[in-house]
């Protein structure tokens, strides 16, 4: 059972050096859910409707970070190079064994959303960000890749198997 004990976050870079780091404002991470599309088919001689798998849904994440970070202001807007690197890494324990492992997440998208909360005198004031449309993610644990996905050149990998690599041999996609 790996649990999560520590995490932070990068913004802009893959650098995990103190001053790109966000551990001592992050908070909470909301890495992307995958999850398939489906349409559902009824054929007019079958006994029943199924769904078939067509696609994957839209990727999104989101953080949480306590106080103001006027740093990261500079990766929200239109530009057309609105497109980040966010790269999320921490330190997994098993706790049955006590072994240590590392995680580590990069997302490349867009920096859509800087939420305040509400300020109340007393407690601490948070940013909600939220990255989307979402172009690369991959996760890794340890350096074993268990997803890989670019939305540009299609690859598709999961604990490294392509789920792509038919449709490229045959030239239905690059």
């Amino acid at each position: 059972m790996l649990i999560t004990e520590r995490m932070n976050l990068f913004v802009g870079v893959d650098d995990p050096s103190l001053a790109n780091s966000k551990h001592l404002t992050l908070q909470e991470v909301k890495l992307p859910a995958l999850e398939e599309t489906f349409q559902e088919h009824n054929p007019g001689g079958g006994v029943s409707a199924i769904e078939i798998a067509v696609g994957m849904e839209k990727l999104e994440c989101s953080f949480k970070l306590v106080g103001h970070d006027p740093n990261i202001f500079k990766y929200f807007g239109l530009a057309r190079n609105g497109d980040t690197l966010f790269t999320f890494r921490s330190h997994l324990v098993d706790k049955i064994t006590g072994d240590d492992m590392a995680m580590r997440a990069t997302v490349k998208g867009r920096l859509a959303k800087i939420d305040p909360d509400t300020y109340k005198a007393g407690d601490l004031q948070t940013h909600d960000y939220e990255i989307k449309g979402i172009l690369q993610y991959a996760l890794y644990y340890g350096t074993k890749e268990a997803v890989f996905l670019d939305w540009a050149s299609n690859p598709w990998r999961a604990d490294g198997a392509d789920q792509w690599r038919q449709g490229q041999e045959e030239g239905i996609v690059p």
